[in-house]
């Protein structure tokens, strides 16, 4: 769906984390991030059973970011 071509499948777990934002500007002008926030699912989402768009969501972010040739790294 967003034409990653990844070779690391590595990401930030949990959603705190510093980025250049140019990263994140590119790729919401081309997906608009209130529709992708439409298609997840309600209220306290928990993923013990089976997996959820909510939780796939956290892995993008990351993602968003080495797609586009950059690294994670630790602080």
């Amino acid at each position: 769906r967003f034409n990653f071509r990844l070779t690391d499948y590595s990401f930030v777990a949990g959603n705190m984390f510093w980025v250049r934002s140019c990263i994140y500007e590119e790729f919401f002008k081309k997906y608009n991030p209130l529709e992708l926030r439409s298609e997840l699912e309600k209220g306290n989402v928990l993923d013990n059973e089976v997996g959820t768009k909510t939780h796939s969501l956290e892995r993008v972010f990351s993602w968003i970011a080495t797609s586009q040739g950059y690294k994670i790294f630790g602080i």
